[in-house]
């Protein structure tokens, strides 16, 4: 009987002790694992859910400016135009940069340096280097120039600075087809995610991203992209998140899967875009492949140029 009276006693406490909780608007976990909330919080968390689903949420909550590239870094004016560059790239990167039979950098933005060296009438060599020793090099003056498809940062690297962005990184789902409703599907739009198991490189922005803007889908961190790839192939998981251009990649040889949803390129989570990296002595030369950039991309050469190498780029 004692024993009886205890357990009932030691219920009462944890049920007073839950209510005290959710009375708070703490969330407490249930037997599913889904956190139980207050029914306006939920309401809240369903709204910015759909927000970010339609593509409203995706820029509004950006705190940091764009990069401003040409503030970076330190030493000199750099106001004269240098003439002759060496330009380094990884070539091992396509259809972006490779190295070709010939032993020659190849891709889409090494024909665009090419192109720029043209309209620039500047004496270009290209050379190859491990991606560990580009931006190293740069700092110790063997390079004037890397296009590597490098992220341009949200703070200054010291001594380099960047050009405006040649093309951008967001983030999107991909879905299989099989896991989506008709309508959905024909629309090309995301279902709610609520409770749904959602794919995504751990550790990484795409993550981070996820659990902010998509509270009620159960975000699953896997080590890498080509993981999170495999497992929504094998069908572990029905939806996932990463770089659009990396799935660009992938959906274009695969038949389980499509892209849903609007691209998201907030500023926070995914850069400023793709840029190439100077010396910051380069400064002037930095100004002048900025107004050519902004030249191709108004006339549609740049997309043009992207289109003939089959790079899966966003502008």
């Amino acid at each position: 009987m004692r024993v009886l009276l205890t357990i009932n006693i030691l219920a009462l406490l944890v049920v007073a002790a839950a209510a005290a909780i959710v009375s708070e608007g703490k969330p407490l976990k249930d037997i599913t694992g889904w956190s139980l909330v207050r029914a306006e919080r939920l309401a809240e968390l369903e709204a910015l859910e759909a927000a970010h689903l339609a593509g409203q949420g995706s820029e509004k909550d950006a705190a940091l400016p764009a990069p401003r590239p040409h503030d970076a870094g330190s030493g000199g004016a750099g106001t004269a135009l240098a003439k002759k560059l060496t330009i380094a790239t990884e070539g091992a990167f396509p259809p972006f940069n490779f190295t070709g039979e010939d032993g020659a950098p190849k891709g889409m933005e090494i024909e665009l340096v090419r192109a720029l060296c043209g309209q620039l009438a500047l004496d270009c060599t290209f050379v190859t280097a491990p991606w560990g020793e580009l931006l190293p090099g740069l700092r110790a003056g063997k390079y004037d120039l890397i296009a590597a498809s490098l992220r341009i940062p949200h703070e200054a690297e010291k001594g380099v600075i960047y050009s405006a962005p040649y093309y951008a990184t967001p983030g999107r789902f991909a879905a299989r087809r099989s896991a989506l409703p008709e309508a959905e599907r024909e629309a090309g739009t995301l279902p709610p995610l609520r409770d749904k198991k959602v794919l995504v490189e751990e550790g990484s922005l795409h993550e981070a991203f996820l659990k902010a803007r998509f509270p009620l889908a159960r975000a699953e961190g896997v080590p890498s992209f080509a993981q999170a790839w495999a497992g929504l192939t094998r069908g572990e998981a029905d939806y996932i998140f990463a770089d659009a251009r990396a799935l660009e990649g992938q959906l274009s040889k695969a038949a389980c899967c499509e892209p849903m949803g609007p691209l998201y390129s907030n500023k926070d989570y995914f850069g400023a875009g793709i840029g190439f990296a100077m010396p910051a002595r380069h400064r002037a030369l930095a100004v002048k492949i900025d107004e050519h950039l902004q030249k191709m991309r108004a006339s549609g050469a740049l997309e043009a140029l992207a289109r003939a190498h089959n790079a899966p780029v966003f502008f």
